[in-house]
């Protein structure tokens, strides 16, 4: 890893935190059931403690020298770090089928009737794809700007939307309690794959990681917090049955000059998203380089979106709803594999090299 490829501890922030935006915007309905909205104000809190934790384990492992996880794994042995780049190559894929699944049903619940969402789907992961091939230094400097004018906007609709707040629909509900928070925290599956790309961002980035990968908690927790506080004071019951809260709550606001916040929130969706499917882009194709050398880079890109746009949309078409809720349900054991098992199993794998 040459100078050239380095990326500032700022930047490390703004790359994570902007792919993380689209979900803040995009939490649903479902994310409340069951549960009060104080509840869920406490868990989303407890959720941006549980992120910092999830990524202790992976930092404390990197915390000397500048390997990250795959290149820890290969100084191990060429099969072990070979295991790892295959296992990485499948979270990618993962993460990017969760993510392209949510982008396209977004889509057909918000755009316009007559609007072909299977060709912005394939041309989204397309431009996606190509734009991987730029380098982190090329996606951490679009993230810089996404997130600043993501963040912005977001701030800003939950302002301009501050006469229409009722807080009367924060009454408290029967089903409230400190355990309830707790166990929302828990089940709730926030689909924060960036804390499984640390390891392998490490490398790229100079100095240090602790501080970026707090302070992408804390704003996690913060902006999640204001966007449903907003969604919920706004709309009231009417928030927990429709599919994008925040979304309908800005796009229904009618105030003074801001007329058309539509706009604005679908320019927000889609860089917050190219983003993040930018990074997981890059990552897989990284991981391709890895195990098959440079020449498989291509055939890797037309395969991932052969496969991807093939699966997302055969999903959303309805065909395979409850396998498509497994796989949601596994996520947090993905997680839990990648941050907490993999660095423990290459610790001691470690180890007993180093005696051997």
């Amino acid at each position: 890893m040459n100078s050239v490829s380095k990326i500032s501890r700022g930047q490390l922030l703004t790359l994570l935190f902007a792919g993380r935006l689209s979900g803040c915007l995009l939490f649903s309905s479902e994310q409340f059931a069951n549960f009060s909205i104080w509840d869920c104000l406490i868990s989303t809190f407890m959720n941006g403690a549980m992120l910092v934790l999830l990524f202790l384990p992976t930092l404390l492992f990197l915390r000397r020298g500048e390997e990250g996880v795959t290149e820890k794994a290969y100084c191990i042995s060429n099969k072990t770090g070979k295991t790892v780049d295959g296992l990485y190559l499948l979270l990618c894929l993962f993460v990017l089928l969760l993510d392209i699944v949510q982008f396209s049903d977004f889509a057909v619940k918000t755009m316009r009737e007559g609007f072909s969402v299977p060709v912005l789907t394939v041309v989204f992961l397309a431009v996606c794809l190509v734009a991987s091939l730029y380098g982190v230094q090329a996606i951490a400097r679009a993230a810089t700007l996404v997130a600043l004018f993501s963040a912005l906007c977001l701030l800003v609709f939950c302002v301009v939307l501050l006469p229409e707040m009722r807080w009367f629909h924060f009454s408290p509900q029967e089903t409230s309690g400190s355990w309830r928070a707790v166990q929302k925290a828990f089940i709730d599956r926030p689909r924060t794959a960036e804390v499984t790309a640390i390891g392998l961002l490490y490398p790229y980035v100079k100095g240090r990681r602790t501080g970026p990968c707090v302070a992408f908690g804390g704003l996690t927790a913060l902006f999640s917090a204001l966007v449903s506080i907003t969604a919920v004071a706004v709309l009231g019951d009417f928030a927990f049955a429709t599919a994008y809260p925040f979304y309908a709550a800005v796009t229904a606001a009618q105030i003074g000059v801001f007329q058309r916040l539509d706009v604005l929130i679908i320019a927000v969706w889609l860089g917050t998203f190219f983003v993040r499917f930018t990074l997981f882009c890059m990552l897989l194709i990284e991981r391709s380089r890895n195990l098959f050398g440079d020449k498989a880079v291509l055939p890797t890109g037309v395969i991932a979106f052969v496969v991807l746009t093939s699966a997302a949309l055969f999903i959303q078409s309805g065909s395979y709803k409850g396998e498509w809720q497994l796989a949601t349900a596994v996520y947090w054991w993905a997680l839990g594999g990648f941050c907490f098992v993999l660095p423990l199993i290459l610790k001691w794998g470690g180890r007993r090299f180093e005696r051997a």
